[in-house]
């Protein structure tokens, strides 16, 4: 399994495909003004999926702040004869391979590690139309803020299956937070040059009478080479020094905050009857070689 990314971390660069239109560039999307807010969720057929997406596009309208981009393990061909352009206000990026979500080590565990009460809530009531979970392990959600150049922002690891914002007002707050948790732009002495002080010019006095001599300036004067005249006194500047910035929350405090937020979300419920169990024998985490597929996606070695 890949090392988890963290703050500070390089996405590198990637194209994807949407529904609608393939080998799109993932670095146009971002920027530090407007970043991108990445939810990877299941294949958009899941209820829980569907949960989110709908959660999304009602209150889309609030998201100012950031970009909203879900990624789905679903083939764009057949979301793309389903759902006609435009329906859904934000982008969906399809990765039916899970290739982005090997590469971004993005967990799969059993129904009864990631369950929650949201997500047997929901199940609960997809089952009474008919739906059937598959068996064996689920991927868990990611949240990933992104800006320019593909530097992570903020990330989030899901640690049940409803582990994520739960809609756009959400990620609207976290977006907005870690905007506001950026230290000012302060500029140094280096940055803006002072201005100078006009230098008065020294009056030229009329040159002596032939014959006579002019009066000796005062001992220690300095003389002007030109003129013969005693140099205007220059005042030697002083240096003031520039008062440092107040300090401000860094991401990482930012980040700490939200965690212990999370912290406050209730705990899976293993009281209640679990949607499905992992089979006997079967490893949480599918062994599947993604090797030609990051190649194909990425390019290079």
């Amino acid at each position: 399994m890949k090392q988890r990314f963290r703050e500070g971390d390089v996405i590198q660069r990637f194209s994807f495909d949407t529904p609608y239109h393939p080998a799109n560039d993932f670095y146009s999307l971002c920027s530090d003004e407007q970043p991108v807010c990445m939810v990877f969720l299941r294949n958009f057929g899941h209820p829980i999926t569907r949960h989110y997406i709908l959660a999304y596009a009602q209150d889309h309208a609030q998201l100012l702040d950031a970009r909203l981009v879900v990624v789905v393990r679903s083939d764009p061909g057949t979301l793309a004869q389903n759902i006609p352009e435009g329906v859904i206000p934000f982008t969906i990026l399809c990765d039916p391979e899970g290739v982005l979500a090997e590469y971004f080590a993005q967990q799969a565990v059993s129904g009864w590690r990631g369950r929650s009460g949201e997500s047997a809530r929901i199940l609960r009531s997809a089952k009474k139309e008919g739906f059937r979970e598959e068996k064996g392990p689920q991927p868990l959600p990611l949240t990933l803020l992104v800006g320019e150049g593909g530097r992570v922002l903020y990330v989030h690891y899901g640690r049940t299956f409803t582990d994520l914002p739960e809609n756009s007002a959400a990620v609207q707050r976290v977006s907005r937070a870690w905007l506001d948790a950026q230290p000012p732009v302060v500029l140094t002495p280096t940055d803006i040059a002072p201005e100078q002080p006009e230098q008065p010019v020294a009056p030229i006095e009329p040159a002596a009478p032939e014959g006579e001599q002019a009066a000796d300036p005062p001992e220690g004067a300095a003389m002007d080479e030109a003129l013969g005249q005693p140099a205007p006194r220059q005042e030697e500047p002083t240096w003031q020094e520039t008062p440092l910035a107040p300090p401000t929350a860094a991401p990482e405090d930012f980040a700490q905050v939200l965690r212990a937020e999370e912290e406050d979300r209730p705990a899976p419920m293993e009281d209640e009857a679990l949607p499905f169990q992992m089979i006997p024998g079967q490893s949480e985490e599918p062994e599947v070689d993604y090797t030609a597929a990051l190649k194909e996606l990425f390019g290079g070695d």
